[in-house]
């Protein structure tokens, strides 16, 4: 068996058989799928009992989160490739073969990601990475890597592009799953994987991601575990890689920071600030930030709620924050 396909289950009656259906139309034929009901209270798992193929496994759990499901199906997969598939998501026909295909061709590569499709309008993940220069292939977090650069790549990171060989999982600890963690889980496992291992991005979209359907996307101004309980990240993350990763919380931090100043939330700026030592390890982003911040901070209520575009615009041309 080449793999064991994981699909965390939580609610969604309507769209778990549009998933199983994609991952059972896969071209490679050599796997085994798991979902993991994680106490669901609709008809999620009618659904999947419906469903007839050797191939797929039922296992349920009481409610702990989609990283806790996820690694409840590692730990009960046989084969050497884990690969993730969200229950709203689905793959294309040769996801898994062009995956483990990579990562045969590629022994050092922990894990690769593919690019994908996004909503109901399809929008091509890679065309947003080659505006920015980022080819397809090989990655590895070097001394060269620019904390900012890293952290773009977070957002052309999804679980559902995923395949991950069983030890660097099991080394980085798998997906977090502390207090039931329901965003931000995914980034979790991804920066710590990727500052111990190189990995493989496969430019052709092999992924739909329902951005309609995920009500976890609509969550942007929550903090996520990368921020909150930094602490293992740093116990996993080799030492020549200790500065990148103090730029990429410190660029998170920012990001942060900046979206709660515009919902109006200035209590935990400062301490974000201040724990991830922005200024310093962020540079002018960290100072421009700030004066951002502040000057939100002295604005109105009403300028930042009625004209959040124009303010944007004007603080940054004021403050900026992207390198010339």
């Amino acid at each position: 068996m080449k793999a064991s396909v994981i699909i965390p289950l939580y609610n969604k009656q309507s769209l778990i058989r549009r998933a199983v259906a994609s991952v059972l139309a896969q071209s490679e034929p050599d796997f085994e799928l798991i979902v993991v009901d994680d106490g669901s209270t609709d008809a999620s798992v009618g659904v999947v009992r419906g469903i007839a193929d050797p191939r797929l496994r039922l296992v349920s759990q009481s409610n702990q989160g989609p990283g806790a499901a996820r690694n409840r199906g590692a730990g009960e997969a046989r084969a050497g490739y884990l690969a993730f598939l969200d229950a709203d998501d689905e793959w294309l026909p040769e996801f898994l073969a062009q995956s483990l295909a990579a990562l045969d061709r590629n022994p050092d590569c922990g894990f690769s990601m593919s690019a994908f499709f996004d909503g109901p309008e399809r929008r091509n993940s890679q065309a947003h990475l080659d505006k920015r220069g980022y080819r397809p292939g090989r990655y590895a977090v070097g001394p060269a890597t620019r904390p900012d650069s890293f952290d773009w790549l977070l957002h052309a990171y999804l679980p559902s592009t995923s395949v991950f060989r069983r030890r660097p999982f099991q080394e980085c600890g798998g997906f977090y799953s502390k207090d039931r963690c329901r965003l931000g889980e995914d980034m979790y496992l991804f920066v710590a994987a990727s500052l111990r291992y190189p990995f493989w991005r496969l430019g052709e979209p092999l992924v739909w991601y329902h951005s309609e359907d995920s009500a976890l996307a609509r969550q942007k101004h929550l903090l996520t575990p990368l921020l909150l309980d930094p602490e293992p990240v740093f116990e996993l993350c080799p030492p020549p890689h200790l500065d990148i990763l103090r730029g990429l919380l410190a660029d998170r931090a920012i990001q942060e920071s900046l979206t709660m100043a515009y919902y109006g939330e200035f209590a935990k700026w400062r301490s974000l600030f201040e724990r991830f030592q922005c200024e310093r390890y962020a540079g002018h982003r960290g100072r421009n930030s700030r004066r951002q911040i502040m000057t939100l901070r002295a604005l109105p209520a009403f300028a930042r709620d009625q004209f959040p575009g124009a303010v944007r615009r004007i603080l940054n041309r004021l403050f900026p924050l992207r390198t010339a």
